[in-house]
């Protein structure tokens, strides 16, 4: 298609971290001399379905083993994250974000 006889390729699925997971690839190709010019590109697939279709998508995107049984979702991951790692607490019954003292 592009005059080019051979072309390596690698899809990513990790979710909400695919076009970062694919551009760290890509540096890494390149960092370690595996390649010499590399293409990334990438796509948001889950804005065309229900809302019960996309949760059941991130479900299997879930780490089975530590997140599943604790009932963690997505955003329950990602604000577990952003409070250890920032030092937030939830203030007043979990509607804004404070620092923790």
């Amino acid at each position: 298609m592009l005059g080019i006889p051979s072309v390596p390729t690698t899809r990513f699925e990790t979710a909400c971290a695919s076009s970062h997971a694919a551009f760290r690839h890509a540096v890494m190709e390149i960092a370690a001399g595996v390649s010499d010019v590399v293409l990334v590109g990438g796509a948001e697939r889950v804005l065309n379905v229900s809302t019960a279709e996309s949760t059941e998508y991130f479900a299997y995107a879930s780490d089975a083993v530590w997140e599943q049984p604790l009932g963690l979702t997505f955003p329950g991951v990602f604000g577990a994250d952003r409070a250890g790692a920032h030092g937030e607490v939830r203030d007043d019954g979990g509607s804004r974000w404070r620092r923790s003292p």
